[in-house]
């Protein structure tokens, strides 16, 4: 492939993704993050609130080991995780 094809190539999967996006089918980081915390009750049965609890409760000050804890103990999602870490340690 010659540098122009690859370039047309990259601004073909560019438009598709801004096609995407403009029809709902992905979101951007900020949208995706809202979207997990407005539904963690509904996944987790608890709220974020409540998360930061259990975290702040565990004693837990790594990353990892918070991460760890919500999955392997109480069977929280990969991404549900994610956010509940994320947002903890920013408070």
């Amino acid at each position: 492939m010659f540098t122009t094809e690859i370039e047309m190539a990259i601004l073909n999967i560019a438009q598709f993704v801004v096609i995407l996006i403009q029809r709902g089918y992905l979101m951007k980081p900020v949208e995706m993050e809202a979207a997990i915390i407005s539904n963690l009750t509904e996944k987790t049965v608890t709220s974020l609130e409540n998360w930061c609890a259990v975290l702040r409760d565990s004693g837990l000050t790594e990353n990892r080991d918070m991460k760890k804890h919500l999955k392997e103990d109480y069977g929280v999602g990969h991404f549900q995780t994610q956010t509940i870490v994320k947002h903890y340690l920013k408070d």
